[in-house]
């Protein structure tokens, strides 16, 4: 039998903000995330390795290959590319989880978006890279004079001793813009609880104590 609060209906236990969250925790709403956004990475890294724009270069002696100066521009396009990608899904990323977590609303869920985005976003460049593998032909296996398409390395290390490299800086770009757009809709919420409330099954708080249905 359920009790019967102020208004006439059962008073919830459980769905209250606190500091840390918004409301009860779902993991099945964060799984639901988590393989949506990693699926969505991987289908576009792969989409990527396969339409970006590449430099071209040319086998200059039989395992030797050279870029010309004119083509390395196009390591710049291949990049702008992925980052443009990368931030594209941050944008998808961080609404999904304001509508799919709900429950997840608060700051924990913030760091929960966190860290999928950037494991995303390492899965993404680790993938994008072995395509490329699989379709770019190993200069150093073709004859002298033979064109060839090379890709950028998305991890972005220092390709030289002494040169400057940004090592894992595109692991930023789809966290950065996820938690932009979920802190837009955070600000827009109009109660403590970020819309999230939910019930405690089976509990409800009645005067003077507890029940359980």
């Amino acid at each position: 039998m359920l009790a019967p609060g102020p208004d006439g209906l059962p008073v919830v236990r459980g769905g209250r903000a606190t500091g840390w969250r918004a409301n009860v925790l779902v993991p099945a709403q964060l799984i639901v995330f988590l393989v949506g956004v990693v699926v969505v990475s991987l289908i576009g890294a792969v989409v990527w390795a396969y339409t970006a724009p590449m430099p071209t270069g040319i086998v200059i002696r039989p395992g030797t290959g050279s870029v010309p100066s004119e083509q390395l521009s196009r390591y710049f396009d291949g990049i702008g590319w992925f980052c443009l990608g990368l931030l594209v899904i941050g944008v998808v990323a961080g609404l999904a989880f304001w509508w799919v977590a709900r429950s997840w609303r608060g700051p924990i869920g913030a760091i929960a978006l966190l860290a999928t985005t950037v494991v995303a976003s390492g899965l993404a460049i680790e993938v994008a890279q072995s395509a490329l593998r699989i379709r770019l032909p190993d200069p150093t296996t073709l004859p002298q004079g033979t064109t060839f398409a090379h890709g950028p390395k998305l991890w972005m290390a220092a390709p030289a001793e002494g040169a400057v490299g940004a090592p894992g800086i595109l692991l930023i770009l789809m966290p950065v813009m996820a938690l932009l757009v979920y802190l837009f809709h955070v600000l827009l919420a109009s109660d403590p609880a970020l819309g999230a409330d939910a019930a405690v099954p089976g509990e409800l708080v009645v005067e003077g104590g507890s029940e359980s249905v």
